[in-house]
């Protein structure tokens, strides 16, 4: 199977799904408004009325967090970092929670979403899990690329060879985490197929699969963030160039900022169908999953061994003497 082939298959299990993308753009929209709640409150709090408001009203200022965390007599003494700690771990438990459905919906093919959000959630917790591991390690080696470059250009005089070096490092640290992020996704979608609850053993077998076909497997990955880029950027640059001057204004920019986190959410959802389309072509015809196997074993119809050659019921003549 092509690339351009599992984005077609994937963009049509996608859009027979469609109430999946609504269902995940209502979530993530009410999570969104339940933290700027939060972070309004904390503002609100804060300045109250001062000029300082006024002026943040334009541009972000920095200088206020300082001011904050001055305020509460230390950043572990003020209230907000717990609160944006325990922001984050829900969002990880919902996330997980979700992709459960994902995977089970347009992964494996079965129907029941919520379902599959518990059936897969430990699963997925496991995986994740592993994954931070193998993050930590992509981010050593990135680490020990940048070591070398000191080493070479640390004391010179040139600046030049150390920056370059650095974009380069960095280009380690980003292809070494999208590296992982596909892992996770192939080694998740496995166990959502396979009915398994082997993380670690389907983590492993992701990147023997990114290592043995990685044109065809980071093809797609690479292919599909080009198309998440699309959303994010465009709707990046509108909230930068539009001029809020008026109401209408405002409200247009809202429904613009709206559909880009829809299109968002369209884009990353297209990742699981057209990669399980791309695994499910990537398996050997022979292979079979462990449990098929065993139940086509045991249900195998033992054959009997062959009858000796003996003379035919009607063949009653006595040998001669």
């Amino acid at each position: 199977m092509t690339i351009a082939n599992a984005m077609r298959e994937g963009a049509r299990r996608l859009a027979a799904e469609l109430w999946i993308v609504l269902l995940l753009y209502a979530v993530t929209t009410a999570f969104a408004l339940a933290a700027a709640g939060m972070a309004i409150g904390i503002a609100a709090a804060s300045l109250a009325h001062s000029t300082l408001a006024a002026k943040m009203a334009g541009s972000f200022d920095i200088e206020w967090v300082s001011e904050l965390i001055a305020a509460h007599g230390g950043l572990l003494a003020a209230p907000w970092p717990a609160a944006i700690v325990a922001g984050c771990a829900l969002f990880a438990v919902l996330y997980l929670f979700l992709l459960g459905g994902v995977v089970e919906v347009l992964g494996a093919g079965r129907r029941d979403f919520f379902a599959g959000c518990g059936k897969n959630f430990w699963r997925l917790a496991r995986l994740s899990v592993w994954s931070g591991i193998a993050c930590v390690l992509a981010l050593a080696v990135a680490g020990a690329v940048g070591g070398i470059g000191r080493k070479i250009w640390g004391n010179g005089s040139e600046a030049a060879p150390l920056i370059y070096w650095g974009w380069f490092r960095l280009a380690v640290a980003l292809g070494g985490l999208a590296v992982v992020n596909a892992a996770f996704d192939y080694a998740a979608l496995r166990m959502a197929i396979d009915d398994s609850r082997r993380s670690l053993r389907a983590l492993l077998g992701a990147f023997r699969l990114l290592l043995r076909r990685p044109v065809r497997t980071l093809g797609l990955y690479a292919a599909l963030t080009l198309i998440l880029l699309v959303p994010v950027l465009a709707g990046f640059v509108i909230s930068r160039a539009a001029a809020q001057t008026s109401i209408a204004a405002v409200a247009v920019l809202f429904v613009v900022r709206q559909a880009a986190v829809l299109a968002k959410t369209w884009a990353w959802l297209l990742f699981f169908p057209a990669q399980a389309a791309m695994w499910k072509a990537l398996q050997p015809a022979q292979e079979m999953a462990p449990a098929a196997a065993e139940d086509a074993i045991a249900g195998a119809e033992v054959p009997l061994p062959p009858a000796e050659d003996a003379p035919p019921a009607w063949d009653t003549e006595a040998p001669l003497p």
